[in-house]
């Protein structure tokens, strides 16, 4: 265990880009790091911290934090496990003062000690580091890992909001065109690319299993799932600490804090760099009353920078609830509902100024269009009247006579069951007694398994229920309450029974898309069984032949079951023939209107293609696959091939514990298409975890960083080959890789200081450190100055790379900043606070890129003999 006293400098293992850090607090548990340069602060147990002591020694080149630079001609002990760094003319530096971008350079260190490595850990090492920068460097990076079919609308809309400074949207697709993949990319990239590292995402209770599974099965994220048990299970631990704080990704159901403000005083009390919100359509609130769901929501979004929304009905508590959730996202936007429903009724207007001019403008003249117009920068609509994919709708209207059996629609129900014996099928009821008799009734009348939900079970049953139904070979039937109306997915199956319906339209497209939805590959049949003469006769007409609400989705159904729900027990023929007129002017209304507005600036399709290409361009080459294959050889692990792109992969007699991985080895593909066949086989790409992690391992530990090698057809009697990384120690959140990843130079020079071609590795041979280290003009002399040589060369690259950065980021961001800038004068959508953002980052990308230092990462000595 290492001994840690404040004050100190150390500095990361796994991420030395944050600069040096000064121990702020240390005990026999813990110890508290800041890194001053990139804002950072970590905590670490003291008994294994990824830390390396920072101690400089004689002839080091230092910097003080006041840019005082100076050769060290002695090093000072001081009291508490400090040091002190003094110079020839008698300037003292303690190290407290040190610079916080000050390079620590250790393979010079480790050569002289003759500390070396196999030369193919060293060609190892340095392909790494360029396969990093390869990958860092990449447009589509964060959004090539999603286990998902690559839709443009979808990747679109990921792309577009993860771009933003402080992206505060509300994502409300149709139900089934994929919201929560939409939330899930942009939180991936966003989390790929550091902007953001601590993350709450709060949903209905019925929903916290399935998007902890889709998290971890789709996007590689692990989430910790927070309840009482968990929280109080924390406080035991430790009382004082805030149970939120344990964890950075936390995923958490909002009745949960809801019912317990301790706990919601306790999670607001923590900093969060995201907030996902899914349903938010049950966030009530009007001028009178808002639920204790929405002002907890909005406590957090006040303090929290980027929050995305997510509900498929944004309409369907009403103009003044739609309202109040634009609210929640930006309130200087949206202050009163009065303003709200005033520009809501000019978006027809706005729609169709812009759709006759549609063929005459180029892309940017549309953007800046749509830009100036409604809510396009707040809200992300697709419906799928411009999609492809979905399934037919064929809805099955079953009339039942009055028997003397108590309740007709079950005995159907166990007649249909019988008669589709090969087919899955999905009943949806209202309450969870109503599923109890159900399920106990259909188990009496036949012999087929049935699962079942509702919200009175434990969460987890719900969750193995599903999964069972899920199974081709699993569960028949599928009986859940009006909970899993919501939510969740079930295309595997191609028919719904209604066994009974709600007459709000929008809660019953809530129920049909959990079948229709991309993803669907048949048909979607709909059965509505019903009692001649009941009330709900009556709404089924009104729904069938008024909406045509089990056939397509019904646009804008809030306004009419608000306008026709008290009229719905005698639905005549004057009923239905008003619902139709009064349908088709909203349905127009809406579709000229705030659809259509929306739609123009939620999916750009041109730009969706874009990215979907350029991810099938990073996926059609072998690049990582012949990477990882080579590092899989070099760590001990065994590979089989399964195909061409697939293999299954675990540890060989020569593992080597450095690399993570589980004894029972895994099942591995470079092939999209094959992993969404196999859910057991993972994707790899450039963004997976392992490949990150790898390269984090090898990059952030001494292996590989010094060699010897012996080149019998070299010309010249000693070659240094030399590798630089130019980097910059920023915060995370300002994501500076976009501009100047970190970047390997390599700089190959002879014996006399002369630069030469990089030798080809294939040819060496390991070479043994004593036969040239014994030399004491070539340790003490020649490779001192020769480094040195290389470190010129290396600097005057790394001058030309900084100066291209800052080039790119001006344009890039001084482009975008000056378009909002200009936007914010005719459309208020644009926040001053995303202005203030977007101008510090310019600012402080622009300084710390002209800052950018060169680190010595690893030296080869190349020996003729």
């Amino acid at each position: 265990m290492q001994n840690f006293f404040p004050g100190q400098r150390w500095i990361s293992e796994t991420e030395p880009e944050l600069g040096l850090g000064i121990v702020v607090e240390a005990n026999t548990r813990t110890v508290q790091v800041f890194f001053h340069a990139a804002g950072e602060m970590r905590n670490y147990a003291a008994s294994n911290a990824p830390l390396n002591r920072v101690r400089f020694a004689e002839g080091d080149e230092v910097k003080s934090n006041d840019g005082k630079t100076f050769v060290i001609a002695a090093v000072e002990e001081e009291p508490h496990g400090l040091v002190a760094y003094c110079a020839d003319d008698g300037f003292r530096l303690p190290e407290t003062e040190l610079s916080d971008t000050s390079g620590f350079d250790r393979p010079e260190t480790r050569l002289l000690n003759g500390h070396v490595d196999e030369n193919v850990l060293f060609d190892l090492r340095l392909e790494t580091l360029r396969a990093r920068h390869r990958y860092s460097s990449l447009p589509v990076r964060g959004l090539l890992g999603a286990r998902i079919d690559l839709l443009p609308h979808q990747l679109y809309i990921a792309h577009e909001v993860s771009n933003r400074p402080l992206p505060r949207v509300l994502l409300a697709d149709e139900v089934g065109l994929g919201k929560t993949i939409e939330a899930c990319l942009i939180l991936h990239r966003l989390m790929v690319c550091n902007i953001v590292q601590r993350v709450l995402i709060l949903v209905p209770n019925a929903l916290v299993h399935q998007w902890f599974v889709e998290l971890l099965r789709r996007f590689n994220l692990s989430f910790s799932i927070f309840d009482e048990e968990r929280c109080a299970a924390i406080e035991t631990g430790d009382p004082v600490t805030n149970p939120f704080l344990d964890e950075q990704l936390v995923l958490t159901n909002i009745e949960f804090l809801a019912g317990n403000p301790q706990r919601a005083a306790q999670a607001a009390a923590c900093k969060w760099d995201l907030m996902i919100v899914d349903e938010a359509h049950h966030l009530h609130w009007s001028p009178e009353n808002s639920s204790i769901e929405y002002t907890i929501v909005e406590q957090f979004a006040r303090a929290i920078p980027r929050l995305l929304l997510l509900t498929a009905s944004p309409e369907q508590m009403g103009l003044e609830s739609h309202f109040a959730r634009l609210h929640l996202l930006d309130p200087q936007r949206y202050p009163d509902v009065e303003r709200f429903m005033a520009e809501h009724a000019h978006y027809a207007d706005a729609a169709q100024t812009i759709e006759a001019e549609l063929d005459t403008l180029t892309e940017q003249e549309l953007a800046e269009a749509l830009d100036r117009h409604g809510a396009g920068r707040v809200i992300f609509r697709n419906t799928r009247r411009n999609m492809t994919g979905f399934p037919k709708r064929i809805p099955h209207l079953v009339q039942l006579e009055d028997e003397a059996a108590p309740r007709p629609a079950v005995n159907w129900l166990v007649g249909f069951i019988h008669g589709h014996p090969a087919e899955k099928i999905l009943v949806i009821s209202k309450t969870a007694a109503e599923v109890t008799a159900l399920v106990e009734a259909i188990k009496k009348q036949s012999g087929v398994d049935i699962a079942n939900f509702h919200e009175k079970m434990p969460l987890v049953q719900c969750d193995r229920q599903a999964a069972w139904f899920a199974e081709p070979d699993g569960a028949q039937v599928m009986v859940v309450s009006e909970m899993g109306g919501e939510g969740r997915n079930f295309q595997m199956a191609s028919h719904l029974v209604l066994i009974d319906l709600p007459d709000d339209p929008e809660l019953l497209e809530q129920r049909i898309g959990r079948l229709d939805r991309i993803g669907q590959r048949g048909d979607v049949h709909i059965h509505v069984p019903y009692l001649s003469g009941s009330e709900e006769a009556q709404t089924v007409r009104w729904l069938h032949e008024g909406l045509n609400a089990f056939a397509e989705p019904v646009i804008g159904g809030y306004e009419m079951f608000e306008r026709f729900k008290n009229r719905l027990d005698q639905v005549t023929d004057a009923v239905i023939a008003e619902t139709r007129s009064e349908y088709s002017r909203v349905r127009k209304q809406i579709e000229s209107g705030r659809d259509r507005l929306l739609e123009l600036s939620s999916f750009r399709p041109e730009i969706g293609r874009e990215v979907v290409e350029e991810i099938r361009s990073c996926e059609q080459t072998d690049d990582l696959q012949q990477y990882l294959l080579n590092l899989f050889d070099q760590y001990g692990i065994r590979v089989e091939a399964l195909d061409r792109h697939s293999f299954h992969i675990r540890p060989d007699q020569l593992f080597d514990e450095w690399f993570p991985l589980p004894p029972d080895g895994l099942r591995i593909t470079f092939s999209r298409s094959e992993a969404l066949v196999h859910p057991d086989t993972i994707l790899m790409s450039w963004d997976h975890p392992m490949v990150t992690g790898a390269g984090e391992m090898i990059s952030s530990t001494e292996r590989g960083s010094c060699a010897i090698a012996v080149d019998p057809a070299q010309d010249v009697p000693l070659k240094l080959q030399a590798v630089y990384i130019l980097e910059t120690v920023a915060p995370p959140g300002l994501n500076a890789d976009r501009f100047l990843p970190p970047t390997p130079i390599s700089i190959s020079i002879d014996h006399a200081g002369t630069e030469t071609e990089e030798t080809t590795t294939r040819h060496l041979k390991d070479g043994e450190s004593w036969k040239l280290l014994e030399h004491e003009g070539v340790r003490t002399q020649m490779i001192p100055n020769m480094l040195e040589t290389s470190k010129t060369m290396a600097e005057q690259q790394a001058e030309n790379i900084r100066s291209e950065a800052r080039q790119q980021m001006l344009k890039t961001l001084g482009a975008e900043f000056q378009r909002l800038e200009h936007l914010q004068k005719v459309n208020d959508n644009i926040r001053d606070d995303e202005l203030r953002h977007a101008r510090k980052s310019i600012s402080r990308l622009d300084r710390l890129l002209a800052d950018a230092r060169l680190r010595l990462d690893a030296i080869r000595i190349i020996t003729a003999v």
